[in-house]
């Protein structure tokens, strides 16, 4: 197949030549002309290198595996062609890379697509009654947003009170403030070790006073870093919370000692509904919001993510829970807002994104190769 192609190139480059060249002067005869980029034969046999923070590696299929099979169907009962509807290689082509690292994609696509008619205008959010009004904030991505931004926090109880004061700016009555559980092993554990390959030593017992680490990227690459200062952030908040008589009502869960707790002005109570197996934030964000909704009559909802596993979950939540769900985006001069509960899908495209999303690739996965612009097309028009 990929021959045919070469011949239509060849063809149409040309017809380029001789109508640019030949029938009219558009361009001398002696210009250089640019190559198409096809594979040759000598090319084709080329080994892949494959990139990494670990180094570089060469990576080859056996062309020997479909001789190998033909040799041993002589003896035994084995049907050639059912072997040949899976690709000559170590591991499934569709999933994996020759490496055996997973298949990645453009995650960011999909929130292009989500906000294409659903940008606000500017960076502020209209004014609401701010007891109806629930903020939700991934926790690891302020601290990482807040590490990298602002290198004048001395130690960790300077970082801890500019967070706070962070969060604190939204003017609400409500908050829930939502962590990563980093002491359990999943799938998404070797996706972490990826990303954090040179990892700094655990910092432990964590106070006010500790000084904080230069080299905060590398601080926050180690999982269990991450765990021992969201630990540090909420008894530190709540704490605070309990001796200044604030006018807030925060949640705080994933991470936190006791699982999930509410601190409601002078007190602070264990809330066994906001118990959550999920390790990720994502999804124990909208736990809090049903939470929220079922509890406090929260009618509008500010959630500040990056990840666009949380924007893809948006648009149910909005339409299921009957809500106005504002999702705050990007960094630096690319901050926008994006109103999800006026995304222009149905219910029933609202149910499958997720699905979708998981498919077409995440962190862990992907179906095929296939770009997530070409499923969203696709789903859009063959509903």
């Amino acid at each position: 197949m990929y021959h045919v192609f070469c011949r239509e190139t060849g063809k149409t480059e040309m017809e380029d030549f001789v109508e640019s060249r030949l029938n009219s002067d558009k361009l001398s005869l002696f210009e250089p002309i640019h190559k198409p980029g096809l594979k040759t034969f000598s090319s084709a046999n080329k080994p892949l290198v494959l990139k990494s923070k670990k180094g570089h590696s060469a990576i080859s299929i056996d062309r020997q595996i479909f001789s190998k099979l033909a040799i041993v169907s002589q003896s035994r009962d084995i049907e050639i062609a059912e072997v040949l509807q899976y690709e000559l290689a170590p591991v499934p082509l569709a999933l994996f890379n020759l490496d055996g690292s997973f298949r990645k994609t453009i995650k960011s696509d999909m929130i292009h697509w989500l906000e294409k008619d659903c940008t606000c205008t500017s960076d502020s959010i209209p004014q609401i009654e701010r007891s109806e009004t629930l903020v939700v904030i991934d926790l690891m991505m302020l601290v990482q947003m807040i590490c990298s931004e602002s290198l004048l926090c001395l130690n960790f109880g300077e970082l801890s009170d500019k967070i706070l004061k962070c969060i604190l700016s939204f003017g609400s009555k409500h908050y829930a403030i939502v962590g990563d559980d980093y002491t359990v092993i999943t799938n998404k554990s070797a996706e972490r070790e990826r990303r954090g390959v040179v990892q700094m030593q655990e910092i432990r017992g964590i106070r006010r006073n500790t000084t904080l680490p230069k080299q905060r990227r590398k601080m926050l690459s180690n999982p269990v870093n991450k765990s021992n200062i969201i630990k540090f952030l909420f008894e530190d908040w709540e704490e605070q919370l309990l001796d200044e008589d604030h006018k807030s009502i925060m949640q705080f869960s994933g991470g936190h000692p006791k699982g999930a707790v509410i601190v409601d002005f002078s007190r602070s109570e264990v809330v066994e509904e906001l118990f959550s197996d999920h390790v990720e934030a994502d999804s124990r964000m909208f736990v809090h919001i049903g939470y929220s909704v079922k509890h406090f009559g929260i009618k509008r909802v500010i959630l500040w993510s990056l990840d666009t596993d949380v924007a893809v979950m948006c648009p149910r939540y909005s339409l299921l829970l009957n809500i106005e769900l504002f999702l705050k985006v990007g960094v630096k001069q690319h901050k926008r807002i994006l109103a999800m509960h006026k995304v222009p899908i149905c219910n029933e495209l609202a149910k499958a994104l997720p699905a979708l999303h998981a498919l077409s690739g995440c962190d862990t996965n992907s179906f095929f190769g296939i770009g997530k612009k070409r499923w969203l097309a696709s789903i859009v028009k063959f509903p």
